[in-house]
């Protein structure tokens, strides 16, 4: 019975992130992906780099080491790279059931609430950038981690724990911030031993710590305290409720000013529900922390939906509401699967036109493969000691920034090694931009990272982008830059 459930629990959770995902098989790599793989490449040249711990702790080093694996044993086949985040997705969602079953003993509620985890649109960019497939691994060991902790008490299990809690923070520190605030939490929420108060510390705060000063030195002390000053500002406040309800519902479907309101009261109302479930109260709380620290990094910036950062805290709301519902109606009723369906169904059709707009604005990887096979001859012609200059014209901006624009250059010096970072040929933003090079002006030239170049004609090429058509334009932009 119980290999049964598993199984249709397993099929479910496939299912379900199938649907939200399908666009997702068919389109291309972005442009921070090539460059992912051009940093993989550049790393681990030699057998050795492999055994030197530094190249493994970078805030994007498993990101790359992941993503570029993959490129090395199957190349540009983008719907492979897919695939395997696609898993890592569906392993996080079984990693969050068998957490769930710690803290509730409702199996059912505890699938339902797992498996519409995967359907979230907050932190689709996880999905859309797929070198961030890292963030599902961490989440998963992040999990683990608290599951470890609240069903096992023994030092053995506790080291165990500890070594999660590292692994999630080496494989993405930079989505990981929240466990700062993870262990005075545990403390705070769960019964601990006088063992455990003197032991948690040092097992997981300890290594963490001198992994970031060893490999990851931060900032002037100047600097943290501009960032606690960030505190006790009001905008600050209302730009991180704005971003933090945006992780509850997709803003693409209302303004974020009426999601703030409604995202506030929503809030308010979970929390008045929950009062005795601290399990719910915990992760409503681990929510925020995970948020606050990068809104204090970008204290203007309010995070739309799809951003990054938004994806755990999403799923540890979503958590808290479900458990909070559970709690208070003690099993699944008409109720909680009327309303959270209603709200799944949104969260799955968001998941769905979102990858679905990018497939069909430039993402298409037929499409953004037809359009690099056209520009093939002229970057097998250029000279590697100089970069090229190339000009895409059109009507449409967004189809030539997602299939053409962004990524051009790291993905030509993974797919054209003899290129380096200094001579690559790179996108020109315009023709005015175009202008500017030609006469020699420095500082557009280092607007794109480049210095000590000049340019003329022969150096330019141009296409321009009629549809999903790619026409070579370079004789009459060179002619019009003669007669100039």
């Amino acid at each position: 019975m119980e290999v049964k459930r598993s199984i249709i629990i397993f099929s479910s959770f496939i299912v379900l992130a199938f649907l939200a995902l399908i666009p997702t098989f068919l389109i291309s790599l972005a442009g921070d992906d090539w460059l992912a793989i051009y940093r993989f490449i550049q790393t681990f040249r030699h057998v050795g780099d492999y055994f030197y711990f530094p190249n493994f702790a970078g805030n994007y080093d498993a990101a790359n080491i992941i993503i570029g694996s993959i490129y090395a044993l199957v190349g540009n086949k983008p719907v492979v790279y897919y695939i395997v985040s696609f898993i890592f997705r569906v392993g996080m969602g079984l990693a969050l059931y068998k957490l769930l079953n710690v803290v509730s003993g409702n199996r059912v509620a505890n699938s339902w609430i797992a498996g519409g985890a995967l359907v979230l649109f907050a932190g689709a960019e996880s999905v859309s950038w797929v070198f961030n497939m890292n963030t599902f691994v961490a989440i998963t060991l992040f999990f683990g981690f608290i599951y470890a902790h609240l069903k096992y008490k023994g030092i053995k299990q506790m080291i165990c724990g500890a070594s999660l809690l590292f692994g999630a923070f080496l494989i993405a520190p930079t989505r990981m911030h929240g466990l700062v605030f993870v262990i005075p939490l545990l403390i705070l929420f769960f019964h601990t031993s006088k063992k455990q108060l003197v032991l948690l510390p040092l097992l997981y705060f300890l290594p963490i710590v001198l992994f970031r000063l060893a490999f990851q030195a931060g900032n002037d002390s100047s600097y943290t305290l501009d960032i606690l000053y960030r505190l006790g500002s009001g905008s600050f406040w209302k730009v991180f409720t704005a971003s933090l309800t945006s992780a509850v519902f997709p803003d693409r479907l209302i303004g974020w000013h009426y999601l703030k309101v409604i995202g506030l009261g929503i809030l308010a109302v979970v929390i008045l529900v929950q009062r005795k479930n601290k399990v719910a109260i915990f992760f409503l709380i681990l929510a925020a922390a995970f948020l606050i620290i990068p809104q204090l990094l970008n204290p203007q910036a309010v995070f739309t939906s799809e951003h990054r950062y938004l994806l755990l805290p999403a799923m540890l709301i979503w958590m808290s509401a479900g458990l909070s519902v559970i709690k208070r109606f003690k099993k699944v009723n008409s109720f909680f699967i009327l309303a959270s369906g209603c709200y799944l169904v949104v969260q799955l059709i968001s998941t769905y036109s979102y990858f679905r707009f990018l497939y069909e604005n430039g993402r298409n990887a037929r499409e953004v493969d037809g359009y690099f096979s056209q520009l093939q001859p002229v970057l097998s012609s250029l000279e590697t000691n100089k970069p090229g200059l190339i000009l895409i014209t059109g009507n449409n901006p967004t189809r030539m920034y997602n299939a053409i624009t962004f990524g051009f250059t790291p993905k030509v010096l993974v797919l054209y090694p003899n290129f380096t970072p200094k001579t690559a040929p790179f996108i020109v933003d315009d023709r005015k931009s175009l202008e500017l090079l030609l006469h020699g002006d420095a500082q557009e030239l280092y607007r794109y990272g480049y210095s000590d170049y000049t340019f003329d004609e022969k150096d330019i090429y141009s296409f321009e982008l009629l549809g999903t058509r790619l026409v070579e334009t370079t004789d009459q932009t060179r002619s019009a830059w003669v007669k100039k």
